[in-house]
C-alpha cells in the first residue's frame, strides 16, 4: 500500500466514529507560476519516557485525535469514497475541530482576524521578541567549521509554544523566559497571533502546518490536543510508533506538508519514541525584480579555506543600504510584502564574529521593528551581486536550547509533562535541516527541524557596490516583518 493511501485511510474519519465536523475539502495548490522563493521548516520533537518494562498498547490501530482548520489544511478531498485499506475501520478516538468555519471564507476570517490582532501590537512584539531573534541566530548560525547554516525562527518559537502547553512548572517557565511572555495564556495568544501573521497564499506563499504523533502506548490527555489544534493549527494523530504503517503516514504527512521539497532528507524516525511534534514551513515568493541572465557573470568566492567559483547575478537600481562598525546590509524585496536581506561583514570580519557583536544584534532587531529606525542608513544607487547556490545545513539545536536556558525539557522524571500525560517524559533532541537555493527568479528553500521529543525622485548620486563574494549573513522576511529564515553562507555549492 502506498503512503498516501495510508495517510488518506486514517485521516478518512466518519462522524459516527469522531465528533469533528467536516473541513474544507480543497486540495493545496499553492505553487507560484514562476518559482522564486520557496522555504520549508519541520520541526519534529520526540519524546522519550524514562527507561521502564515493555508497555502493552492501550489502543489499536490508528487514529486522529484531533484536527487544525485552516485554508488548505485538509489533505484528503474524497478519501470516503475512493480509499479503502486496513484503517478505514479502525478506532477512532473523540475531539472537536479547531475552526470556527468550514468554508474558505470563515477559515480566512480566522487567519485575517489573528493577523489583525498581530498588527495592532505589533511594536510590542518587536521589542518583545527583538532579542530573541537576535540571540537564537548567534546561537544557531554560529559556524565551527565554517559550514552553511540556516534555521527558521518562526518554526522554533512555534515549536517552542506548543512544548510549553505540554509541560508545566520549571520547564514551561524556562520557555516562557525566553519568549518574553508572562504567562502560557499570553504565549498561546502570541504563538496564534503569529502563526496567522506569517500565514499567506496570494501573491506569496508561506504555509505553516504543526503535528504530534502519539503511541498507542500512552493515555494522552485530550485537552491539550485541543488548545494546539485551536491556537497552534497541528493536528494530533495516535498510532503503533515503530510500525511501518504508522512511520510511513507520519513520512507522508511530512512530504505533503512541505510538497515534496524535501524528498530523501526527511529524517529517520526512531522506534523508541512516544511522541513526536512536527512544524513546518513551505515558504516561497518571487523577485519583484528578477535577475536577467543575460547580466550574469562567472566569478569567485571567497571562502575562509579556499577560493570558489561561482556564477554572480547582477543587478543596479536605486534601494537604501544600511551601515554598521563591521557590516552593511541591503535588501532586496519580492512579491507580497517579502524581503531578503542581505548583510555583508566588513572585510576582516567573519560571519561569527559579527553574530556576536551587539551593535549587528541591535540592528536585526531594530531592523524587524522599523529598518527607518536605524540611524547609520542611505539611499544610494546599488550594484548588487549575488551568488547562485544551492546550500544545505544539518544541526542539532538542543544544546544550543540549553545555551539559552531551556533545559528542563531535556531532562525525564519531574512529572512536568502532566498536561499531556500522568507520565514523565523527555525531549531527546532538536535536530534541524534545511536547503536553500538562489537563482534569477528567487529563493528557493527546504529546512527539517527534529527533535526526538515615495513618489518617483531624480536618482542618487551615491553608489554602492554590493558583492557577495564573501561569507555573508541572509534573512527571509514574512509578513509583518517576522523573519522565517536566518542562514550563513560561508561557502558556495551549486
Amino acid at each position: 500500500m502506498r503512503p498516501e493511501d495510508l495517510f488518506n485511510a486514517v485521516t478518512d474519519i466518519r462522524d459516527d466514529q469522531i465528533e469533528f465536523a467536516k473541513p474544507a475539502r480543497s486540495r493545496r495548490r499553492y505553487l507560484v507560476p514562476m518559482a522564486a522563493c520557496l522555504a520549508l521548516a519541520l520541526i519534529a520533537l520526540p519524546f522519550l519516557s524514562s527507561p521502564s518494562p515493555v508497555v502493552q498498547p492501550l489502543y489499536t490501530g490508528s487514529a486522529q485525535l484531533a484536527r487544525a482548520e485552516y485554508p488548505g489544511s485538509s489533505r484528503a478531498e474524497t478519501a470516503a469514497e475512493t480509499v479503502e485499506g486496513p484503517y478505514a475501520h479502525d478506532e477512532v478516538a473523540g475531539g472537536k475541530s479547531s475552526s470556527c468555519g468550514y468554508d474558505d471564507s470563515g477559515l480566512w476570517e480566522k487567519i485575517e482576524q489573528g493577523r489583525r490582532e498581530y498588527f495592532n501590537r505589533r511594536d510590542e512584539y518587536s521589542r518583545r521578541l527583538g532579542g530573541f531573534w537576535a540571540e537564537s541566530a548567534e546561537t544557531f548560525l554560529t559556524a565551527d567549521n565554517e559550514e552553511n547554516l540556516i534555521f527558521s525562527p518562526v518554526s522554533l518559537y512555534t515549536v517552542l509554544g506548543m512544548s510549553a502547553e505540554l509541560c508545566e512548572g520549571g520547564p514551561q517557565e524556562e520557555i516562557l523566559d525566553l519568549l518574553g511572555s508572562p504567562d502560557i495564556t499570553d504565549l498561546r495568544d502570541s504563538a496564534r497571533r503569529i502563526w496567522c501573521a506569517s500565514f499567506a497564499r496570494d501573491d506569496s506563499t508561506c504555509l505553516l502546518a504543526n503535528s504530534l504523533w502519539l503511541s498507542n502506548t500512552v493515555d494522552y490527555k485530550q485537552p491539550v490536543l485541543d488548545i494546539l489544534a485551536e491556537n497552534y493549527f497541528a493536528d494530533s494523530f495516535r498510532g503503533d510508533m515503530g510500525s511501518e504503517e504508522y512511520d510511513l503516514m507520519h513520512l507522508d504527512w511530512l512530504k505533503e506538508k512541505t510538497e515534496g521539497y524535501l524528498d530523501g532528507r526527511l529524517p529517520e524516525l526512531e522506534t523508541d519514541t512516544l511522541m513526536y511534534l512536527d512544524s513546518t514551513i513551505y515558504y516561497k515568493a518571487r523577485w519583484y525584480h528578477e535577475f536577467s541572465p543575460s547580466g550574469n557573470e562567472e566569478g569567485t568566492f571567497h571562502a575562509a579555506y579556499m577560493d570558489q567559483p561561482c556564477t554572480f547575478m547582477n543587478q543596479s537600481g536605486q534601494g537604501e543600504y544600511y551601515k554598521g562598525e563591521n557590516f552593511t546590509a541591503t535588501a532586496k524585496y519580492m512579491y507580497g510584502s517579502q524581503e531578503l536581506l542581505f548583510v555583508l561583514p566588513e572585510e576582516g570580519a567573519s560571519p561569527n564574529e559579527l553574530l556576536t557583536d551587539p551593535e549587528y544584534k541591535r540592528f536585526i532587531s531594530a531592523y524587524l521593528e522599523d529598518p527607518a529606525g536605524w540611524e547609520n542608513k542611505g539611499y544610494s544607487t546599488i550594484n548588487l551581486s549575488v551568488p547562485k547556490f544551492d546550500i544545505t545545513s544539518d544541526m542539532d539545536m538542543a544544546p544550543g536550547l540549553r545555551e539559552m536556558g531551556v533545559s528542563g525539557i531535556f531532562e525525564g522524571g519531574s512529572g512536568s509533562f502532566a498536561p499531556i500525560a500522568d507520565q514523565d517524559f523527555s525531549f531527546t533532541g532538536v535536530k534541524h535541516a534545511c536547503r536553500v537555493s538562489l537563482d534569477e527568479e528567487g529563493c528557493e528553500a527546504a529546512s527539517v527541524m527534529i527533535a526526538p521529543v515615495s513618489g518617483a525622485s531624480a536618482p542618487p548620486e551615491e553608489e554602492l557596490d554590493f558583492r557577495l563574494d564573501r561569507p555573508f549573513l541572509f534573512m527571509v522576511i514574512g509578513n509583518e516583518s517576522l523573519p522565517i529564515y536566518m542562514g550563513v553562507v560561508n561557502q558556495i555549492t551549486e
